[in-house]
């Protein structure tokens, strides 16, 4: 579906478009799981940014302002959706800044532990979720405009700006530390 977007972007009356050669690069080196996991993350923000009026003016061409977002994610049942090693699927995304900083950790309470990922987006990031969308000439309004979902692909039902937003949605106490 990535390939297609970039392919469907590109296309241009005269045929000398090729802003999509620089993401087809990009998108040649990542597996199936960083695939996966980069659309799951951006279409995660997308829906969040959507959601919380006060996102709506973030500007994603400004790194300083996307490093300052974070977007907490249950992990559970995404592991098994990429059948890959979810640290080496990150450390790749992050490697190719296609993510900015992120951390994976576990919430416990009482007998339950939930796993869960923490990590802020990236223009770069953005741009690649935009073309593989055929968006790319929306990218920067990726705050105000519904990108849509990919079949097959199952988004996490909660998510959440902090750890205790999203411990809360999950049914867990409220924590007494900030995240």
């Amino acid at each position: 579906e990535y390939f297609g977007g970039i392919l469907a972007s590109s296309r241009s009356e005269d045929g000398k478009d090729d802003s999509g050669i620089f993401y087809v690069d990009i998108i040649k080196s990542m597996s199936s799981g960083q695939l996966k996991m980069h659309y799951i993350i951006y279409r995660t923000f997308n829906k969040y940014f959507l959601a919380d009026e006060t996102k709506k003016g973030i500007n994603p061409g400004q790194e300083d302002e996307l490093n300052r977002e974070n977007l907490f994610i249950p992990l559970l049942g995404i592991e098994q959706q990429l059948n890959q090693d979810l640290g080496a699927v990150l450390h790749g995304l992050a490697a190719k800044k296609l993510i900015g900083g992120f951390k994976t950790q576990n919430h416990i309470d009482g007998n339950e532990i939930m796993p869960y990922l923490k990590v802020s987006p990236t223009s770069l990031g953005i741009q690649l979720f935009a073309i593989a969308n055929n968006k790319l000439e929306k990218w920067q309004r990726f705050a105000g405009e519904d990108f849509g979902d990919f079949r097959d692909i199952i988004l996490p039902s909660i998510y959440a700006s902090s750890l205790d937003s999203l411990s809360e949605k999950a049914g867990f106490k409220k924590l007494d530390s900030k995240n």
